[in-house]
């Protein structure tokens, strides 16, 4: 059985109670954080395992019954942090989602880059709907920090990268694993070169 995958969770956890009828034993999905922490939740109850490509931060003792395939948040930010401190970056612009998955990559950079020495900020949010972030990606330009972390994905991650360089950010631009996709490539174009 396949659910839809929907970034609304309501969706997610709708079709996930299919799951129950049709006496499934395991569960595949969702590919986006929100989606997958509302299936998680059904997962739970009905004692299913859920197997995501999702790196969804679920509470301790919710987790049992989800098996998340992507390393978490906190690893990449770890090989990002590394290779911003060996080029010198000192202040990094966060521009990202403001949805769990944004949280998770926020949550795991303030956790780690002062040991880094690097400083966070500005910390600027954007919805997976919004169809501009220019004013966020403006905030982030003016501050001039050394590098920006764009937090999004595939397709929905050229528009911020795209908003910054429209915007004259001439610093260093880094993504998480979640951008990599065709759709980035054509819509970002040379901006992303």
């Amino acid at each position: 059985m396949l659910l839809d995958d929907a970034a609304d969770p309501t969706s997610a956890v709708r079709n996930a109670r299919l799951f129950a009828d049709e006496h499934a034993d395991v569960m595949l999905g969702s590919a986006n954080t929100p989606s997958t922490i509302a299936m998680a939740q059904v997962a739970q109850e009905l004692q299913i395992p859920q197997l995501t490509p999702a790196p969804a931060e679920l509470p301790e003792g919710k987790d049992a019954w989800t098996f998340r395939m992507a390393m978490h948040a906190a690893f990449y930010t770890e090989g990002l942090l590394d290779h911003m401190k060996r080029a010198g970056v000192k202040t990094l612009g966060f521009l990202g989602l403001s949805d769990a998955y944004g949280e998770l990559y926020l949550q795991a950079l303030q956790k780690s880059a002062a040991a880094a020495g690097i400083t966070v900020g500005p910390v600027e949010r954007f919805n997976r709907g919004d169809t501009s972030v220019a004013a966020q990606a403006l905030r982030v330009s003016v501050a001039k920090p050394d590098a920006v972390l764009v937090v999004a994905v595939g397709g929905g991650a050229a528009l911020p990268h795209k908003a910054l360089k429209e915007r004259g950010y001439a610093g260093k631009i880094y993504h998480t694993p979640a951008s990599i996709s065709t759709d980035f490539v054509k819509i970002a174009g040379a901006d992303a070169e």
